[in-house]
C-alpha cells in the first residue's frame, strides 16, 4: 500500500483499500476504527481536490469513501458525523441503495436510542 501511496498519491483508492483493511482487521491484529476514519477522510479529500481525474473514477471513489466513512464514524459511536457523510453521499446520488435504504436508517434509529 505504501508503494502504491508513492506511485500515485492523488488515488483515493489506496486509502480506501487501507481505510476497509483498519476498518475490517480486529483490534488485536491493528485494526482500527480511527485509523480507518483517517484514511477513508483523506481519501474524501482527494476525490474533491481532484474531481475529473482521469486515473480513477473518482465519484464511485467519493461515494464509495463517504459510505465506509460514515460506517467507522457509527463504530466509533460518533453518529451526527456518520448522518452527515451519509446525507452528502445522497447529495451526490440520491439512489445510492445502501446509503438510502440500509445505512442512513440504521445510524437514524441509533440516535434515536
Amino acid at each position: 500500500m505504501d508503494d502504491a501511496e508513492k506511485a500515485n498519491p492523488q488515488n483515493p483508492v489506496t486509502f480506501i483499500i487501507r481505510g476497509e483493511m483498519k476498518y475490517n482487521t480486529p483490534k488485536i491484529f491493528g485494526g482500527s476504527y480511527e485509523d480507518a476514519v483517517k484514511n477513508f477522510n483523506k481519501a474524501v479529500s482527494i476525490c474533491e481536490q481532484y474531481p475529473d481525474s482521469e486515473l480513477v473514477d473518482t465519484k464511485w471513489g467519493y461515494l464509495e469513501s463517504l459510505a465506509w466513512l460514515g460506517r467507522a464514524y457509527e463504530m466509533i459511536e460518533n453518529y451526527d458525523a456518520a448522518k452527515f457523510v451519509y446525507q452528502k453521499a445522497l447529495s451526490i446520488q440520491p439512489d445510492f441503495g445502501w446509503v438510502k435504504y440500509v445505512l442512513l436508517p440504521e445510524v437514524q434509529k441509533k440516535m434515536q436510542n
